[in-house]
């Protein structure tokens, strides 16, 4: 009688996950590590979530996969009808300013664009700026102004640079403007900077330079 008993819960149970995979209508609950995910993610769960439970984690997956967003994401079921998905989102370290349209790419960084938006408060380079599409990478120089730029607003807190004739020009609080070439030793320059700068802030100097131009052997100050 026993194992009748078992025989019968398997099949049951086995109906009931056959059930719950191919019939339930599932409702999808996005979530990142930071609360809500992002605005054009719930678009997109919001329209494949009025499948099944297998069909709606095979979208998810094969979006969530695609997505260059999303560095890793987990799908949990929730009784009685939710597919709970649980995603990593890269997180932008730089931000790239297009002078001519006012768009910003928010990089990564090693260099991958993540997305675009209208304003941001991570240090951004200014310049006339090749907008890509979301995943694409962005120009080596860029990158290299970028984590320069940085570099300064770790010791400085400036947080904006601009382009100007290939290389990065940054001006400190004391109005001493800083010329860094897009190539390089950018820990050296970084540097060179903090001595040279600290020098000219240690007394009266500092009034009498305005440029610190880092894009020779031996660094200029005008």
């Amino acid at each position: 009688m026993g194992k009748i008993i078992t025989f019968i819960a398997l099949i049951f149970v086995s109906i009931l996950i056959f059930w719950i995979q191919f019939s339930i209508k599932i409702k999808i609950d996005c979530k990142t590590q930071y609360g809500d995910c992002p605005e054009e993610m719930v678009s997109v769960m919001r329209s494949i979530e009025s499948g099944n439970l297998y069909q709606t984690k095979r979208k998810v997956s094969k979006y969530f996969k695609a997505n260059y967003q999303v560095l890793d994401f987990s799908t949990q079921f929730k009784l009685p009808n939710t597919l709970l998905v649980n995603i990593l989102v890269k997180k932008p370290s730089f931000a790239l300013k297009d002078i001519v349209s006012n768009r910003i790419e928010l990089v990564s960084s090693q260099g991958q664009i993540l997305s675009h938006v209208n304003s941001t408060s991570l240090p951004t380079v200014l310049g006339q700026i090749e907008i890509k599409k979301i995943g694409e990478n962005i120009g080596m120089n860029d990158l290299f102004a970028l984590k320069l730029l940085n570099g300064v607003y770790e010791m400085y807190q400036v947080n904006n640079g601009n382009l100007e004739d290939n290389t990065l020009v940054v001006e400190l609080p004391a109005g001493i403007k800083v010329i860094f070439p897009l190539e390089g030793d950018s820990g050296l320059m970084l540097g060179s900077l903090r001595l040279i700068y600290s020098k000219l802030t240690n007394g009266d100097q500092v009034k009498h330079y305005s440029e610190i131009d880092l894009r020779f052997k031996n660094p200029v100050i005008r």
